[in-house]
């Protein structure tokens, strides 16, 4: 359940009469339950310009706002009052990226704890700071979700337990999905695949086979991963342009080729 702090406007009594008590409706004031649940891609920034390809904010349903560029993910408790958005809390990732994505991060974690105003209107959502103005776009409106058949998938994250990394190879590992239930997989290094279902958001993989090169150790790290993570049943979800594949410890996550 989420708490407002509403504005009220004292009116004067009257003829000696006692104070109305009506509270005058405030026009800043932003509805919370209006965008629960939402996710949303930056469109425009006035004062400051983007590093990251992509930046998200999602709102839960729970009072929970969390963003993203092309480095960490970072989530804390929000608050409202008024057209005045809180950021109470702060908890993320910590995955070693280039510098200037670290300083995105850092950016965007002042940014948002600094108590903007929010302005919201079903499909976008503006963040004015002291320096700077992000303007961002409902999800699914910016990017329809894609297919998971017929879509090249680079893999960037490699999750284990609450954990999350990133490793910077110089060819990123992919994973492709036919309609005949086949998936190819280029681990960076070498090649792979099998065979694959899908039962609702669930995606099973049989026996995975590889081709057996010796190659680096980020490389090892990131294919050692994939395979590590693509056996027996496992949930999966299409965020956009993102696809997430996760088991009970391992996890990853890949963003749809052009």
């Amino acid at each position: 359940m989420f708490m407002f702090l509403s504005l009220f406007a004292c009116l004067e009594p009257k003829d000696d009469t006692a104070a109305d008590d009506t509270a005058a409706p405030d026009d800043t004031a932003v509805a919370a339950d209006s965008f629960a649940g939402m996710d949303f891609v930056l469109h425009t920034a006035e004062g400051y310009t983007p590093v990251s390809q992509s930046i998200r904010i999602a709102f839960s349903d729970d009072n929970q706002f969390s963003f993203a560029g092309d480095c960490n993910s970072m989530s804390g408790e929000y608050s409202l009052d008024g057209d005045v958005f809180g950021l109470l809390s702060i908890s993320g990732t910590e995955i070693g990226c280039a510098a200037e994505l670290m300083d995105e991060d850092s950016w965007l974690t002042t940014f948002f704890g600094s108590s903007p105003t929010i302005e919201f209107d079903g499909e976008s959502m503006v963040f004015t700071g002291s320096e700077a103005t992000l303007t961002f776009i409902d999800e699914e409106i910016a990017i329809p979700a894609r297919e998971l058949i017929g879509t090249v998938w680079m893999v960037d994250t490699y999750i284990d337990g609450d954990a999350a990394s990133a490793v910077n190879l110089e060819e990123q590992p992919t994973i492709e999905f036919d309609d005949a239930g086949a998936v190819s997989i280029f681990g960076g290094c070498n090649d792979g695949g099998g065979e694959y279902s899908i039962d609702g958001s669930t995606i099973s993989f049989g026996d995975l086979f590889s081709t057996d090169m010796a190659c680096e150790e980020d490389i090892m790290f990131a294919e050692n991963h994939i395979f590590g993570t693509l056996a027996g049943d496992l949930n999966f979800s299409i965020d956009g342009d993102r696809l997430t594949i996760q088991g009970d410890v391992l996890g990853i996550s890949a963003t749809a080729g052009d």
